[in-house]
């Protein structure tokens, strides 16, 4: 009964440090160091945090330093983690259990997967330290360097390698976007055209938008195709990605002397499912 009690005290304690921390990583850290970086940096705030609750769980509720007792602990508290993390994911933030696993693929689902195992673990670890082993410290050590080894990108800046790819002289490449082939669009605004970029053999093509075409921006819509705004012939063009053919869509009520289309954006209209796209305008003598 005691340990039952230590393993849902300490589930408690840690389940609203994260809490607290899960707002400040999304918020806050993400966007100012990246991903990877702030799941590493709240991992550290998480271990220490584990360390401490565990120590004063066990010793509020006087749990036996025998291995027997530290893993039922552990095992009570991830016991109830378990259900609850999956309550939030499908019910609180409705990502499909597909989503949530396959999030586990990169340094940061690594890292927080290490930290899954290292939250039944730390009873144990803890105990191993109290009674004035080194076991518990090298494993704790061990896990830790593998959160630090499984985000090279985050520790190991030198290896970051980065490639070009030459096209056509003259292109003037502008605006790119990534294809669902996985080749990439991109508007060769000097030539007057849309250049498509196979990255794979290194090859690209240049397709033409009609006379005095003067792209500038460049996606891909959910129809797949490639929609570019086009100043020189004040329209919005669709580029077939399997014939490469361009239409055309002129804009209602501009005329080529007041203002142009620049750069083309997605983004969801309001209801579910849709999607609309805005293109902005700017004044010709600006540019």
């Amino acid at each position: 009964m005691r340990t039952l009690k230590a393993g849902i005290v300490y589930f408690l304690v840690l389940f609203a440090i994260g809490w607290i921390l899960g707002p400040i990583r999304e918020r806050w850290a993400v966007p100012r160091v990246g991903r990877t970086a702030a799941v590493l940096l709240e991992a550290v705030i998480m271990s220490i945090a584990m360390t401490v609750s565990a120590w004063w769980v066990m010793r509020r509720f006087d749990v036996s330093l025998a291995l027997g007792s530290t893993i039922s602990m552990g095992l009570v508290a991830l016991g109830i983690l378990l259900p609850a993390e999956l309550a939030g994911v499908l019910w609180v933030r409705r990502l499909p259990l597909r989503n949530y696993l396959s999030s586990f693929t990169n340094a940061a689902g690594v890292i927080s997967l290490l930290m899954f195992l290292l939250f039944p673990a730390m009873p144990s670890l803890v105990a191993q330290v109290r009674r004035g082993r080194s076991g518990g410290v090298r494993l704790g050590a061990a896990l830790a360097a593998a959160m630090v080894i499984s985000t090279p990108e985050v520790t190991v800046h030198a290896n970051t390698t980065m490639q070009t790819f030459p096209v056509q002289s003259g292109a003037g490449p502008h605006d790119v976007y990534p294809a669902p082939d996985g080749a990439v669009w991109f508007t060769a605004q000097s030539a007057g055209k849309l250049g498509r970029l196979d990255p794979r053999t290194g090859k690209s093509d240049l397709i033409s938008l009609g006379p005095g075409a003067a792209p500038h921006g460049v996606i891909v819509g959910p129809d797949g195709a490639a929609w570019i705004t086009e100043g020189g012939q004040n329209a919005i063009v669709r580029v077939d990605p399997a014939t490469h053919a361009a239409k055309l869509f002129p804009r209602s009520g501009a005329t080529p002397t007041s203002t142009q289309p620049a750069s083309i954006v997605r983004k969801c209209s309001g209801s579910p499912g849709r999607t609309v796209f805005t293109a902005g305008s700017i004044p010709r003598q600006v540019r």
